[in-house]
């Protein structure tokens, strides 16, 4: 008892830090790059014009605007709300640290052979949860939907041995996450044949259960479609934004198998470089700025490509059942996500896809609990990784604030608010096209 109170004063310390830290790292995050502005802007347009947003993010390769009013409501009700510039960070931070909260009491329950310190710190501060999750882009609005559909697909496929979520709520949590994923990014695509197979699965173990959890699965489509349905009750077919230009025939992208599997890895590992910079000028410059962080930044770049290297090498090794259904469906993930970039416009960019990466963090656990059980030193080790990657992130959240967040210039933000002028901040893309929301 007197271990559970004290874990439990801890995590009442813990937890608050953490989502104050992942929300100030958040307000300092990129703000004037086009993706991240253009976000704003959609929420802002809202806030400031009060017209319905029919649509959302632009896909600017082919001047198309995914459908639904989601991403612009999730951005710009905060605004309205408060008249605070910084108010959508703190709801996505919110929301991002609430699913994220969930997913490491999942893997707590699920993976008893793990420390929960490191359980929680490291879904909680890892630098995919952490550079997106806390930035205002739509990949970031993706995530806590993701959690939500991933969670439910484990528990419905029966992945482990016993279901902790009954079946219906599992195909309830697929079916809301789907239809409002739909409305922030074109990734969605990847969830119906996992809730298909969710569905077949049920079906062979029980066909009442599996009808059940069809007809929960309908209903959180419709309650996700909530925000998506009056675009194509008022506009019909055009409704769609032009986003079906997006399919487009590239076997090209098919040679790119590798890239696929090192950057669905590199999702649950310290990968360092995507969050310094591009291009290799910009991340020397970046150390050059703050070299105080070199010697951390090349300690998590080997650690990072190790864990990259020592997932890839776990998924031929053999296990128990669970991990062997476990690594089945990793794999077929990763081949999901590698075969449609061969119907996609765009290569396979790491951000694309960033919907798997709850598949990969779980993955990550089955490989961390079995090296734990044979080498239980190494929790130590994983500590102090954390505690660098902390420091990292500070490094990189000074850089952002003096170069790259909204706060180089807050009163442009507060202006356009005040004035009621989303114009004030820039134009949407959608109007430089002279069409959509």
């Amino acid at each position: 008892m007197a271990s559970l109170m004290s874990r439990g004063r801890i995590l009442c310390i813990a937890l608050p830090t953490l989502l104050a830290l992942r929300t100030g790292y958040g307000l300092v995050a990129e703000f004037w790059f086009p993706d991240e502005k253009q976000i704003y802007l959609l929420g802002l347009k809202y806030c400031t014009t009060g017209q319905w947003p029919y649509l959302g993010p632009d896909v600017v390769y082919t001047n198309s605007q995914i459908p639904g009013a989601l991403q612009a409501l999730m951005v710009g009700l905060p605004l309205r709300l408060t008249g605070l510039p910084e108010a959508p960070a703190l709801l996505l931070n919110l929301l991002s640290f609430g699913a994220l909260a969930l997913l490491a009491w999942y893997a707590s329950r699920r993976f008893p052979g793990i420390p929960a310190w490191f359980t929680w710190g490291w879904i909680l501060t890892c630098p995919w949860a952490l550079v997106y999750g806390t930035r205002v882009v739509n990949p970031s609005y993706v995530l806590p939907f993701a959690v939500l559909f991933f969670v439910g697909a484990y528990e419905a496929l029966g992945i482990f041995e016993r279901r902790i979520l009954p079946a219906w709520l599992a195909l309830f949590l697929q079916g809301v996450a789907t239809t409002s994923i739909m409305q922030l990014h074109l990734s969605w695509v990847l969830l119906p044949p996992v809730t298909l197979l969710s569905l077949q699965r049920l079906w062979r173990e029980d066909r009442y259960v599996a009808a059940r959890g069809a007809g929960a699965c309908a209903g959180g489509l419709l309650l996700g479609a909530a925000t998506l349905l009056p675009t194509f009750l008022w506009w019909g077919a055009a409704g769609g934004g032009g986003v079906g230009r997006n399919l487009a025939w590239s076997p090209g992208n098919l040679g790119q198998i590798g890239t696929v599997a090192v950057r669905f890895l590199g999702f649950a590992s310290f990968e360092v470089p995507y969050m310094i910079g591009s291009s290799f000028q910009t991340r020397l410059a970046f150390m050059k700025d703050h070299p105080w962080v070199v010697p951390f930044v090349l300690l998590l770049l080997v650690a990072g490509g190790s864990q990259i290297a020592w997932y890839g090498w776990s998924l031929f090794r053999r296990g128990s059942p669970e991990w062997t259904r476990a690594r089945n469906f990793t794999v077929g993930v990763m081949a999901l996500v590698w075969l449609s970039f061969s119907l996609s416009v765009k290569g396979p960019s790491s951000h694309t896809f960033y919907l798997v990466f709850p598949v990969a963090l779980l993955y990550s656990f089955f490989c961390v609990e079995r090296l734990l059980a044979s080498r239980p030193h190494f929790a130590a080790a994983f500590g102090a990784l954390l505690f660098c990657g902390l420091l990292f992130h500070a490094a990189l959240a000074i850089d952002n604030y003096e170069k790259r967040s909204m706060y180089r210039n807050r009163a442009l933000v507060v202006r356009a608010i005040e004035e009621r002028d989303y114009r004030v901040l820039g134009l949407r893309r959608a109007d430089e096209w002279g069409h959509g929301y």
